[in-house]
């Protein structure tokens, strides 16, 4: 059980892990439930990213971590260009066509997250009042058009004048994960950023929605938060029939949380808006009105953005959009951009457990990026789970990173385990096989997860150097250089033939043994408990 970001891997992966006829689960979940799953009285093999703090750690347990993927979380997009009929014919000819290439600043990532263009929590009446200063969408304000020069000509994007109210929202999920606290970080470590979440204009005169102004941006450890809030719950009274009566529209109607990354991934897919603005006569009971739900875009209008991992946006077939590093480029999530960022990973307080800083990725290195770590307590299990969860981890680690489209392999949207975080693998896996049983202890413990070393982290800044204002040309590549991060020894890190190494685990043929285990847990009632409450009872404020 885990993070969902697995989820996709684990769907090509299983049909090797059960050719023998024994079956691996995988239930994704919350990241703070896996957590807790990792560190119970009967301990589960758990996918996080995060680590688990050492307080919440009971005394006397050794928790081994095991380095299984790597992906992404990334900004995606569905917009198809769409001109008017009086463009000149060779122009129109490009309706429909997929747009591309579209580059985001984390200020700009910023006004989506807080709602803060004038249709990002309703259309109507133009929007909120005290939004109508503010540009109507992403495409038409200044700095997006400033950093997308390429996209913004006259035939560039296409007449968006139809998908303005869906170009201002930007479709989030309600749950805490350390995919949304890896967002944060990265829009929490550009000055303008910061600047304008306090409530400073940016230089077009652009302000946030006032309800966001002066919030918390990081838990009392220190890091950055793990949500998104949706705190402008303002309300508009809307006609429903012709003698004046009117019912509520509120904020979190107009403008929803997903249910899932992959399900935020989907609704683009189909070019399904969310959210509702008006209602409609029940067809069986005329005294009743019901929310009026908008029906999918036309196909070669659709334009939609979406927060979700890069497995679910490639497997949606979403174009994601080129995020500005530490060194001013814009760089879009692929395999190799994901493998570029973990030249210099950060060191945990847990020994042999590393992240990717967002605030540190240079050259062709994508921002986002994230390691998923398979974590148990080996001690706490018998001797069929821990040979069962070693098998695992061997597996995905060898025969699980080879790319490809066929049952088994590695799908788009992750990027294979290099040489050194497969051989920290391997001994995580050597080292949950060999575990000696010890009582489990009794007492319940919190589920944070860790910091960083020293305490709170620093959040950096992009580093002086090149512009951080895009629009012009790339900064160069520099070339890779080495991690700074102690490795393992020189004498295992000769680990990329480990690909692929099916003659030591012949897993994909069926021909190998498999000790029966399940590991998984169904607890999605907790994530889904919180999505339909949304983030408390709405403060109903009249517009």
């Amino acid at each position: 059980m885990g993070h969902e970001s697995l989820s996709v891997a684990m769907t090509s992966w299983q049909p090797g892990l059960c050719a023998s006829g024994q079956g691996f689960f995988y239930t994704g979940t919350t990241d703070d439930i896996a957590r807790t799953a990792a560190v119970a009285d009967q301990p589960k093999l758990s996918v996080v990213t995060d680590p688990i703090a050492k307080v919440s750690v009971p005394a006397g347990r050794e928790l081994v971590y095991a380095p299984i993927a790597v992906s992404g979380v990334s900004v995606s997009l569905f917009i198809e260009r769409d001109y008017s009929p009086n463009r000149p014919p060779g122009t129109r000819l490009r309706n429909g066509t997929r747009v591309e290439g579209l580059r985001l600043t984390p200020r700009l990532v910023a006004k989506l997250l807080t709602q803060s263009y004038s249709q990002s929590v309703w259309i109507r009446d133009g929007g909120p009042t005290y939004l109508r200063g503010n540009p109507l969408s992403l495409v038409d304000d200044p700095e997006f058009r400033q950093v997308n020069q390429s996209l913004v000509g006259a035939d560039a994007v296409g007449d968006l004048d139809n998908q303005r109210d869906t170009l201002a929202k930007l479709t989030v999920t309600a749950d805490s994960s350390d995919a949304v606290r890896l967002v944060w970080e990265w829009v929490l470590a550009d000055p303008a950023s910061r600047e304008f979440l306090a409530g400073k204009p940016d230089q077009w005169g652009m302000v946030v929605n006032q309800y966001y102004r002066g919030l918390e941006h990081y838990e009392v450890e220190g890091r950055p938060r793990a949500d998104i809030p949706r705190l402008d719950q303002s309300c508009i009274d809307v006609p429903i029939d012709q003698i004046g009566t009117t019912k509520a529209v509120c904020a979190l109607d107009a403008a929803p949380y997903a249910p899932s990354l992959d399900q935020a991934a989907a609704l683009a897919a189909r070019g399904q808006p969310q959210g509702f603005e008006s209602f409609v006569q029940d067809a069986v009971n005329p005294t009743v009105y019901k929310p009026a739900r908008p029906v999918p875009q036309l196909v070669g209008r659709r334009a939609l953005l979406v927060l979700t991992d890069t497995p679910s946006a490639d497997l949606r077939g979403l174009v994601s959009a080129s995020l500005r590093n530490a060194d001013g480029r814009y760089v879009a999530p692929t395999r190799d951009s994901l493998a570029r960022a973990l030249i210099g990973l950060s060191p945990t307080e847990i020994p042999g457990v590393q992240r990717v800083d967002p605030t540190g990725v240079r050259g062709s290195g994508y921002p986002l990026t994230r390691i998923s770590y398979a974590v148990t307590a080996p001690a706490a299990l018998d001797a069929s789970a821990r040979a069962s969860y070693a098998l695992f981890v061997e597996r995905v680690a060898t025969d699980g990173q080879r790319p490809g489209t066929s049952p088994g392999t590695l799908p788009l949207g992750y990027a294979p385990l290099p040489g050194p975080l497969q051989v920290a693998a391997i001994t995580a896996a050597t080292r949950i096989r060999a575990a000696s049983p010890t009582p489990s202890p009794t007492a319940t413990t919190p589920t944070a997860s860790a910091p960083d070393p020293a305490g709170a982290p620093v959040l950096r800044g992009p580093p002086a150097g090149p512009a951080q204002t895009g629009g012009g040309g790339q900064p160069p590549d520099p070339a890779p250089t080495a991690s700074t991060t102690p490795g393992p020894p020189a004498s295992a890190v000769a680990a990329p033939a480990l690909v692929g190494a099916s003659a030591r685990t012949p897993w994909l043929s069926g021909s190998g043994p498999l000790v029966p285990a399940m590991f998984g847990l169904g607890v999605l009632l907790a994530g889904t408990a919180r999505w339909l409450a949304g983030v408390g009872p709405p403060r109903r404020r009249r517009e």
